[in-house]
């Protein structure tokens, strides 16, 4: 073996006990040399002289020290195994977290984001897996001042707000955050900030709300000063700014907390055209009656000004836009079934059309709170739909078809019948199998499973599909996930009375559904952890995966481990255990925050059923889910006697 060696005295003249003792001390010297330089690493890494904080991981802030001032607000920069903000990603919502030592200086949301508080100083923790970070936040004394900190203003009205304790300003910002509990948002609700390059803000109110505004200057120096400034807006003036009416119709528009004074027409527009013409041209669309009441006489849009008085005496102006068109509602033609919800169909409609709907019949179809048309019971209604002033009639039929079948959860050989009722006689009825070689249906529904997969059932009756799942699985897997389905939503989670009829935590309804079905792992009385349950199937064979699988792949009664990365002392740190339930989300579950995606090589997503204290007890979720570090299948025939 070739020993690399520094410029020196030659080794050629040296005797064999004089060049090993001179090769040794070398080594030792290369060795003390090596071990002081992580030495050196270790002492700047954990004194915060370096950039990463935590040494021991590939967690790091970009930044470890930041001195700021108070009201700012930045969002930190956290790092791991070199990918930039983590924090926004779904892994780190999953999994981490941020904490501040000290609130009242610093706070800190669970994206990062760092408000300062008051003066001093902080440190400010991440906590991601097994791992954590920190950094250190000092917060100086707001040498900006406002004219004023508070105020309250009908809308549309302005006030003028001066920043002073600031030199050589350079630029401005805002953020605007809505402070009161109002849920309805339009876009005019926001109030607007203008800056006039030195010190002065300008702030115009919305039409409502209550806002905290968020006033930012930065000097030349890029230092950046920030102050607080909350509006309150009284809603006055009109309810909106852009009014729709269909040609021939009237509107009035709604005032609030205020009176109109006088209404003026500032210019019109032809349908389509973008070119105006003056007040004083003949052929406006639009008339006034000069108390807020407007009619469309035809297509195209006019600008108004507006003025009015609110309770204080003060007059106060704004601009309406009003637009007369035609809006045409097409009929839905065909049947309306129970079940579905229906939207009417307006061609030629406005963004902020006021749409009406009324049944004749609310037993057969009614309207909800959200305008949806939704069908009932069997039987026939008429619709009267108000659409800008413009009356549409429509006579429905609503038709309650009823299966006799749910999703399907079975093995291979096995038959079903279909069959539907509550529909008029004659009516056509079909029925298809989105793969024949897992299951086939004859013309008059009858079914027959024929192999481990899953296929896709559609009973279309008339215009109407009707979709029906098939999961077919092995035999006592497929009766242990359907063992599991029957204390959906009837259990309770309990590590300490897990083995009790009516509590279950994630092991033991596994471990207790496969036992219903004939089959008991590890123990012969009560189940074992998730982890040494994984540590059994593997012993044993039965691991299928050492992670995801596309659900084409999965089948019922499927056992899936999962690890949230803390390192707990058990086999592959796995925490929780889950069975795979069936292909295809059938229960419109949420997959856990930061899984609802479809990792590359996904073919679509499943359900599986499991206990937990989230869902608290026993529930379905969707697939993929968290972070699977092993999936396992049983050979029932191991399990014969």
């Amino acid at each position: 073996m070739a020993m690399p060696f520094c410029n020196g005295d030659s080794l050629n003249s040296l005797s064999d006990h004089e060049m090993e003792k001179t090769v040794k001390k070398r080594y030792i010297k290369l060795i003390a040399l090596t071990v002081l330089t992580v030495a050196c690493v270790l002492f700047l890494n954990l004194s915060g002289k370096g950039t990463k904080a935590n040494a021991a991981s590939n967690l790091w802030f970009e930044q470890d020290k930041y001195i700021v001032y108070e009201g700012n607000t930045f969002t930190l920069n956290l790092i791991y195994n070199g990918e930039e903000m983590i924090q926004q990603t779904d892994d780190f919502w999953y999994y981490g977290v941020f904490s501040s030592s000290d609130e009242s200086v610093a706070s800190v949301s669970y994206s990062g984001e760092v408000v300062c508080q008051g003066t001093g100083k902080c440190v400010i923790t991440a906590y991601y897996l097994d791992m954590s970070v920190k950094c250190t936040v000092k917060v100086k004394a707001n040498k900006m001042d406002l004219s004023t900190e508070e105020d309250t203003l009908y809308s549309h009205q302005e006030v003028k707000v001066t920043a002073s304790g600031i030199k050589n300003a350079s630029s401005y910002s805002c953020d605007i955050h809505r402070i009161d509990d109002d849920e309805s948002w339009l876009w005019d609700d926001m109030p607007e900030v203008n800056w006039d390059g030195k010190g002065g803000f300008s702030i115009k109110a919305g039409r409502k709300g209550d806002y905290r505004i968020r006033l930012i200057i930065q000097n030349k120096k890029g230092v950046t000063y920030s102050k607080n400034f909350i509006l309150h807006t009284i809603e006055a003036g009109p309810s909106t700014s852009d009014l729709s009416i269909a040609v021939g119709g009237s509107k009035e528009i709604g005032m609030a907390n205020s009176d109109i004074v006088s209404v003026e027409l500032k210019r019109w527009y032809e349908p389509e055209s973008n070119y105006y013409h003056e007040a004083g041209e003949s052929g406006c669309p639009i008339e006034s009656d000069n108390t807020g009441k407007f009619t469309a006489k035809g297509e195209g849009t006019a600008i108004y000004s507006l003025s009015y008085m609110v309770d204080d005496g003060s007059i106060l102006e704004t601009e309406l836009t009003v637009s007369g068109y035609v809006p045409e509602y097409r009929s839905f033609g065909s049947y309306l079934w129970v079940g579905q919800y229906y939207y009417p169909y307006i061609e030629n409609s406005r963004w902020n059309a006021e749409i009406r709907i009324t049944s004749s019949n609310p037993d057969v179809v009614t309207i909800n709170n959200a305008g949806e048309i939704v069908p009932m019971s069997g039987g026939k209604a008429t619709l009267t739909i108000w659409v800008d002033g413009m009356t549409f009639i429509d006579d429905i039929e609503v038709i309650d078809a009823h299966i006799n079948s749910s999703n399907i959860l079975t093995w291979p050989g096995t038959k079903f019948s279909f069959a539907v009722s509550g529909i008029p006689a004659g009516m056509k009825v079909t029925y298809s199998s989105s793969d024949e070689s897992v299951a086939t249906i004859s013309k008059k529904g009858k079914l027959k499973t024929k192999k481990v997969g899953f296929t896709k059932i559609t009973v279309k009756i008339d215009d109407m599909e009707y979709y029906y799942t098939v999961n077919v699985g092995q035999e006592i897997p497929v009766e242990a996930a359907i063992a599991a389905s029957e204390v959906v939503g009837k259990a309770t989670y309990s590590q300490d009375r897990r083995m009790e009829e009516g509590f279950y935590d994630c092991s033991s309804l596994v471990w207790r559904s496969y036992a219903k079905a004939g089959i008991r792992f590890v123990h012969e009385d009560y189940a074992p952890t998730a982890a040494d349950l994984a540590k059994y199937m593997e012993d044993n064979g039965y691991t299928i995966s050492y992670g995801l699988l596309p659900t084409s792949e999965m089948q019922p009664g499927d056992i899936l481990f999962t690890s949230s990365g803390y390192d707990n002392g058990r086999f592959m740190k796995i925490d929780h255990v889950a069975m795979y339930y069936s292909t295809e989300d059938l229960y419109d579950t949420d997959v856990p925050y930061g899984y609802d995606y479809l990792y590359e090589g996904s073919d679509g997503y499943g359900t599986i059923v499991h206990a937990g204290k989230n869902g608290g007890g026993v529930y379905y979720s969707g697939y993929p889910y968290g972070s699977v570090v092993m999936i396992a299948r049983i050979n029932p025939d191991d399990f014969k006697k």
